[in-house]
């Protein structure tokens, strides 16, 4: 049977938020600390507000103060829209980083940069910094060009029978522009990528001839 594998130690971490329905972070992040644990990831808000109201990063904040010198990463989360928002917050409130999870949804761009972030925190007054890393607006057409090639990718590996599950990104992608509305109530009703692709045919011909476009609908 050979010898038993090697056990190793699997670093922990974990995710939470500010509390229930009331903010008790900083007793809570006390109590985490006690098992030493890789990371704490927090999204700032309670339970009980789900994803209303504002993230409180001050209590974010409070929990980095408290985990200092532990050992354990601070990770901060929630309202992040963009790597600028990220710069910002993570400058503001000490945590070691910051997770980005709503935003990307329709919006995988927001990630391209992610080496120029990076590099912005060794700039000197960096901490004075107002933008941009984000760098311009990503156009219309490389837009629903992305969400076609979505479309037919997970056509591919998922086929029709499971294309539903496809539309709430079909949805996301169409956010943030005039007309968007009425696109995305067709957009959740398709049964395969050849509809999809019917639906994002003028806005793609469009965009040939206007590839600037970046939050004026093309289409009707």
């Amino acid at each position: 049977h050979g010898a038993p594998l090697e056990r190793k130690i699997i670093p922990l971490s974990l995710k939470t938020r500010l509390g229930t329905d009331g903010i008790v972070i900083s007793d809570w992040v006390r109590h985490l600390l006690e098992v030493s644990p890789a990371a704490i990831s927090i999204h700032g808000r309670t339970l009980a507000q789900g994803y209303r109201g504002e993230a409180n990063w001050e209590a974010i904040a409070e929990a980095v103060q408290i985990a200092k010198g532990s050992g354990t990463l601070i990770i901060g989360n929630g309202d992040l829209l963009s790597l600028d928002d990220a710069f910002r917050k993570i400058r503001q409130s000490g945590v070691d980083g910051a997770l980005i999870g709503r935003a990307a949804l329709g919006n995988p761009w927001v990630f391209r940069n992610k080496e120029r972030f990076r590099a912005a925190f060794t700039l000197p007054g960096g901490a004075d910094r107002d933008k941009n890393i984000d760098g311009p607006a990503i156009s219309l057409g490389q837009r629903f060009s992305a969400a076609l090639d979505h479309a037919r990718l997970f056509q591919e590996m998922h086929g029709t029978s499971r294309f539903t599950a496809m539309r709430k990104h079909l949805a996301w992608y169409a956010r943030g522009f005039q007309g968007a509305g009425a696109l995305r109530a067709k957009l959740v009703r398709v049964n395969d990528a050849d509809e999809v692709e019917s639906l994002l045919a003028p806005y793609l011909q469009a965009a040939v001839l206007h590839p600037e476009i970046t939050e004026v609908s093309c289409a009707s």
